[in-house]
C-alpha cells in the first residue's frame, strides 16, 4: 500500500509539473505553495514556533504540511535522477526508499489534519450546548 500510494504522489507531481490536473483528493497538497517546493526553494527553510504556539493546531498542520512536501518533492527528484540511467521499473525500485517516507508523511500529515476537523467539529457542538 506504501508502495501505490508513493507512486500516486510521485505520479501526480509529473502530471502537475505537465501541466495536466491532479486528483480532487491532493489538490490541497499540490496546491497553494507547493511551486516553491518544486522549484527548490525550500530546502533550508525551517520552522521557528514559539514554544506556546508549537501544540496549537495550525502550526502541527503546518510543519507536517512542510515535511509532507518536502518528502514528496525529494522522492520525485530521486525517481528523476534514477530514471536518467535506468529503466523505469528499475528506477522505481531504486527509489523507494523515499517515495515510501513520502507516502508515510502524507498518511501522518492526512490523519493529523482529520483529527483537527473532528475535534474542532465536536468544540463548536460542546461549546453551544
Amino acid at each position: 500500500m506504501w508502495q501505490q500510494l508513493g507512486r500516486f504522489l510521485v505520479k501526480s507531481v509529473q502530471a502537475l509539473e505537465a501541466g495536466k490536473p491532479v486528483a480532487p483528493e491532493i489538490e490541497s497538497l499540490l496546491g497553494e505553495g507547493f511551486e516553491v517546493y518544486l522549484r527548490g526553494e525550500n530546502a533550508n527553510t525551517k520552522y521557528a514556533v514559539e514554544e506556546k504556539e508549537l501544540l496549537a493546531h495550525s502550526s502541527l498542520l503546518s510543519i507536517f504540511l512542510h515535511r509532507t512536501r518536502h518528502l514528496i518533492v525529494a522522492a520525485c527528484r530521486t525517481f528523476e535522477q534514477h530514471l536518467k540511467n535506468s529503466q523505469i521499473a528499475d528506477a522505481w525500485n531504486a527509489s523507494m526508499m523515499p517515495i515510501i517516507s513520502a507516502a508515510n508523511a502524507h498518511t501522518e500529515y492526512l490523519v493529523l489534519q482529520s483529527f483537527h476537523v473532528r475535534v474542532s467539529a465536536i468544540a463548536t457542538t460542546e461549546s453551544t450546548i
